[in-house]
C-alpha cells in the first residue's frame, strides 16, 4: 500500500480532496507548485490554510483537458528541483 496526494485537485479545510463533477483545465504551473508542496509535506486548502500531507505518490488525473501539459509541468518542475521519478513498484518496495 502507498499513500497518495493529488497535484491537480483542490483540498478543503478538512484536508479532503474536492472532486469536480466536470473537471476543467487547471494551471500547469499551479499543479507543479502543488506537487512540490506535497513532496515537502503540505498542501494549501482553497481557503489558504496549510494542511499537512504524508504521501508516497502524486496522482494525476487524465480527465482534465490539459492533463498532458500538467504532467509535463510537474515533470519539468521535479527536474528543476532535483526530484527523481520512480516506478510505483520501487515506491511500494521502499514502503515494505
Amino acid at each position: 500500500m502507498v499513500r497518495e496526494a493529488f497535484a491537480g485537485l483542490d483540498y478543503d479545510e478538512s484536508g479532503h480532496i474536492i472532486i469536480e463533477p466536470d473537471p476543467g483545465a487547471k494551471s500547469p504551473q499551479r499543479c507543479g507548485d502543488q506537487a512540490v508542496a506535497v513532496l515537502r509535506g503540505e498542501v494549501t486548502s482553497v481557503a489558504g490554510t496549510p494542511i499537512a500531507v504524508d504521501a508516497d505518490t502524486i496522482c494525476l488525473h487524465r480527465d482534465r483537458p490539459n492533463a498532458v501539459e500538467i504532467a509535463e509541468a510537474i515533470r519539468d518542475r521535479f527536474a528543476s528541483e532535483g526530484v527523481r521519478l520512480a516506478a510505483m513498484a520501487e515506491v511500494a518496495d521502499a514502503r515494505s
